[in-house]
């Protein structure tokens, strides 16, 4: 996965450092037979050359006005497999548009205005592992969006303005929502994707996650909701993403988690909650998730941790819950998790996010014992910042006589 995602990176460079090379504002007319790379950047193009040699692995488009491709412009360039229009006029994807690109591996159609996807518009596309449509203006992913991408394994739609995925119909036992009334289940917009590990909806204007919502998509590993409007999760909202590995919900509107609420994700390794509204988290909603190894809570609206707050987790190595208004901790949330295990309190400066560290003195204990660590963002690290503006450091615990742990705290200025 990690070598497929830099060959990704590597090819959708290609064009933008070779034009850098020369500039980044004069109009960039060459083919570097070397690369195979045909590049016409900032030429004010207003259509595709057809003069693109037959040869062309590679073809930047980028920064143009292109607003339409002409049918059987590609017809001639079966062998290249990397395309790239970003930054252009194109509003609409039609079919027919990439007849031809009967090898193309990468499409990048970034920062354009399209807010349509013809049916049909990915025929002879077999081949295409990856489609970048970041920055466009599409509001609704439509049955058969995505259809004869059997190979696609990136999909990445961030910073549109989606806020409806169709789904199943919840007839023939499939999931879905009535009023939509999609009739076969393979309407659903992401049915087809079955190759796809790699999708990212974040920064659009989703506001919950529907039954039936990311059915079909059984190989995805990655999966990024970041900066949506999202509030609700449904039952079974996750269903079919039994490979899933990362899930990044941060910066959404969700309140409370529920019971089970990720049990489906049985493969989950990290769950990223940062920046919602959480105040509420149910006991048992993190059951069913025995592969995951990091939990970040951070900036949501937690005053309490209850004793089966963190039931389930039993390969949890990292866990970060600093900005919350929680002062007090007692080892009995804890208690569930594995040791040794790395934690992220506070490094905030604001007192109301400072810890009562007379409750501490047990974490004091499991930290000089080796059973806690503390997690580090660059120079800063995670432990508590107590009331008083007294650190870490300076709390002296001292041992009770007659009583097996840590009850009385002192401090050392």
């Amino acid at each position: 996965m990690k070598l497929f995602i830099i060959s990704i990176v590597l090819l959708a460079s290609v064009c933008s450092a070779l034009s850098a090379c020369y500039g980044s504002v004069t109009c960039q007319n060459m083919y570097y037979s070397q690369l195979e790379a045909f590049i016409r950047v900032r030429c004010c193009l207003e259509k595709i050359p057809d003069d693109i040699p037959i040869r062309a692995k590679q073809i930047c488009l980028d920064h143009n006005f292109i607003a339409d491709i002409a049918p059987g412009v590609f017809k001639n360039l079966s062998s290249s497999t990397h395309l790239n229009v970003n930054n252009n006029k194109l509003t609409t994807i039609k079919r027919g548009y990439f007849t031809g690109l009967n090898s193309l591996f990468y499409l990048y159609m970034n920062e354009n205005q399209i807010s349509h996807v013809e049916n049909g518009a990915w025929e002879g596309l077999a081949s295409l592992r990856c489609i970048h449509l970041i920055g466009n203006t599409l509001m609704s992913l439509m049955p058969n969006y995505f259809k004869n991408l059997s190979s696609l394994q990136l999909l990445h739609l961030a910073k549109n303005r989606i806020s409806v995925i169709w789904e199943f119909s919840g007839t023939e036992g499939l999931f879905g929502l009535a009023e939509y009334k999609i009739a076969k289940f393979q309407e659903a917009a992401l049915w087809d994707l079955s190759s796809c590990t790699f999708l990212s909806l974040a920064n659009n204007n989703l506001r919950s996650v529907r039954r039936g919502m990311f059915q079909g998509l059984s190989s995805l590993i990655n999966l990024f909701l970041r900066t949506n409007l999202i509030s609700q999760i449904e039952h079974q909202g996750w269903t079919g993403l039994k490979k899933l590995e990362y899930l990044d919900l941060r910066d959404n509107k969700l309140t409370t988690l529920k019971v089970r609420g990720f049990a489906v994700l049985v493969s989950l390794q990290k769950l990223d909650l940062r920046e919602n509204y959480i105040s509420v988290i149910q006991s048992g909603a993190f059951c069913g998730l025995n592969e995951l190894k990091s939990l970040q809570l951070s900036d949501n609206k937690l005053s309490t941790l209850h004793s089966d707050t963190f039931v389930g987790l039993s390969q949890l190595e990292e866990l970060v819950i600093l900005e919350n208004p929680i002062t007090q901790l007692n080892p009995v949330p804890l208690r569930h998790l594995p040791r040794p295990i790395a934690l992220g309190l506070s490094w905030s400066r604001e007192p109301s996010f400072w810890w009562d560290c007379d409750s501490l003195c047990w974490l004091k204990s499991e930290e000089q014992a080796g059973y806690v660590t503390w997690l580090r963002k660059g120079l800063l690290i995670m432990k508590p910042s107590c009331h008083a503006g007294v650190q870490w450091e300076q709390v002296m615990c001292e041992l009770a006589f007659g009583e097996p742990q840590y009850q009385f705290i002192r401090y050392s200025l």
